[in-house]
């Protein structure tokens, strides 16, 4: 469904991009020390944390042509707030060394 312009526009129009940085801020929760996320009534799986990043990505394809949804990424700034939380909550691949 995110393929297309048009549904992209409909989601954003019912509050799509609030609701998809809800998601994710309420999957990613920390604790008050920081290090481990705490227990939220919101379980989600890294697949589905995953896909909400995926939707709220493909909604920025719009950014450029929609003034709505321009507009709604830059409201409160949920969507960015929750994807910062999700870069920096992220395990970090070390690598190996050679």
């Amino acid at each position: 469904l995110m393929a297309a312009t048009e549904t992209r526009h409909l989601f954003s129009a019912s509050g799509g991009i609030k609701y998809l940085a809800r998601q994710l801020r309420s999957s990613s929760k920390k604790t008050s020390s920081g290090n481990v996320p705490e227990q939220t009534a919101v379980h989600a799986t890294v697949q589905q944390l995953y896909e909400l990043t995926f939707c709220l990505w493909c909604m920025t394809y719009e950014l450029n042509g929609s003034p709505n949804i321009r507009a709604d990424f830059a409201k409160d700034g949920a969507a960015t707030d929750a994807l910062t939380v999700m870069v920096s909550t992220a395990p970090r691949d070390k690598g190996r060394e050679c």
